[in-house]
């Protein structure tokens, strides 16, 4: 599914620039290197007012991918509104102006390395087929679904023609 994403990626051309301004609130070269953040610098720099129990690089990573990525969260506006079920940790305001700001902190040390992270290349990619109406595909077969997190899956839903059958999934459920 990287692969498919720097594809994507690659096929948006300059247009990649303004999906990731959508998708992650900065605009980002096509180019930019893949990379995953480094949240354990970010922690150290913005995470000053986060309870020890948060300063974990694990949660951040979760905390990223299954909500602010896939929920296009490009400000602390929108961390603040969005629904976060099944999360395990209840963030009161205080505690997601604090979970926010080494976000904040880890987008920008990746905005000045010039990279991205592979979670962020597909949101942005799906981003951009979503609005451009680019289809790449009839049919997508996915092994591993479990694997998968949601930025990755509305990339391969963007990239088909929605119809019946579109998607065949294999996962395992029990390796969650």
């Amino acid at each position: 599914v990287d692969q498919l994403a720097s594809e994507v990626r690659l096929r948006a051309g300059d247009a990649f620039a303004a999906s990731a301004l959508a998708t992650i609130g900065s605009t980002r070269e096509r180019t930019a290197s893949p990379a995953e953040p480094d949240w354990s610098s970010a922690i150290t720099q913005a995470g000053a007012g986060l309870p020890i129990a948060l300063q974990s690089a694990p949660f951040f990573q979760d905390e990223y991918a299954q909500v602010a990525l896939p929920n296009g969260i490009v400000d602390a506006d929108a961390y603040f509104a969005v629904r976060r079920p099944g999360r395990g940790v209840a963030l009161d305001r205080g505690k997601r102006a604090a979970v926010w700001a080494v976000v904040e902190q880890m987008r920008k040390d990746q905005r000045i390395a010039n990279q991205l992270g592979y979670g962020e290349i597909a949101a942005v990619a799906a981003h951009w087929a979503t609005t451009t109406g680019t289809v790449f595909a009839d049919h997508v077969l996915v092994d591993e679904g479990q694997d998968l997190e949601p930025a990755k899956w509305k990339l391969l839903r963007a990239i088909v023609t929605e119809d019946p059958n579109d998607l065949f999934i294999a996962d395992d459920s029990h390796q969650r």
